[in-house]
């Protein structure tokens, strides 16, 4: 992978491994990533019914997009494992473990966001073809 790669997305470079006494800002970020994410596919879900609008919109970028973070859900999980190892107190285990079932909820969100573009794309290409056609 190319040097310009690592910079778009530094995700895909070499991983840095946080010290557990950042878990509590990633638990923030994925927290309202979550939320984020929920509130996109439902407005996403409601774009499917009415398609034909959204002829034009920019569907494939929003599909990298969601990919792009459910790379990086993909580097929290290896991030997990790499605290896992060290001695955790009881606290840090539940901590870890809620960051770790958001991570899977935001992961199962993106799948969701994702299917429904892939829907809201088809939809939307077939609408467009029905218009110009019609033209």
């Amino acid at each position: 992978m190319s040097k310009l790669a690592h910079k778009d997305k530094p995700w895909q470079g070499p991983i840095t491994w946080e010290p557990l006494s950042n878990l509590p800002d990633f638990i923030q970020t994925v927290d309202n990533a979550v939320m984020n994410t929920q509130e996109h596919a439902s407005l996403i879900a409601q774009a499917v019914d009415n398609a034909h609008l959204f002829a034009d919109f920019p569907v494939l970028t929003m599909m990298e997009t969601l990919k792009d973070q459910r790379d990086i859900v993909s580097v929290y999980r290896r991030q997990i494992e790499q605290w896992r190892k060290g001695p955790l107190s009881m606290e840090q285990h539940f901590e870890i473990t809620y960051f770790e079932g958001q991570c899977v909820r935001l992961d199962s969100l993106l799948s969701l966001a994702i299917d429904q573009l892939e829907v809201l794309k088809k939809k939307a290409t077939s609408s467009g073809r029905s218009r110009s056609k019609s033209r």
